[in-house]
């Protein structure tokens, strides 16, 4: 049993690696800082459990080139060609290209 968890550990680490070096591949990176506890409570909690958003975003937040927005900042609610915030959007519309 603790040989096929620690390959399941290793495969997490494997992807959030890979992961980290696609985004730092850019000159400059910016994320939210999201509260990932809090989505344990909501619609996806096993889901982010087992993801490894958290390793993710803590190997993003150690480096020096990403700049962390805070987490109440609006994001999905700024027009990307006027900058104008929009006060009413649907969730299903908040995706950003």
């Amino acid at each position: 049993m603790r040989k096929a968890y620690q390959k399941l550990v290793s495969v997490k680490r494997d992807t959030a690696n890979k992961i980290v070096h696609e985004l730092l591949e850019h000159e400059r990176v910016y994320m939210q800082d999201e509260n990932l506890r809090g989505w344990h409570k909501g619609l996806f909690g096993r889901t982010v459990q087992h993801s490894v958003l958290g390793l993710v975003k803590a190997k993003l937040m150690s480096n020096e080139r990403v700049t962390v927005l805070p987490a109440k900042e609006p994001t999905t609610k700024y027009c990307p060609c006027c900058g104008r915030l929009n006060k009413v959007i649907t969730l299903a519309d908040r995706v950003y290209e």
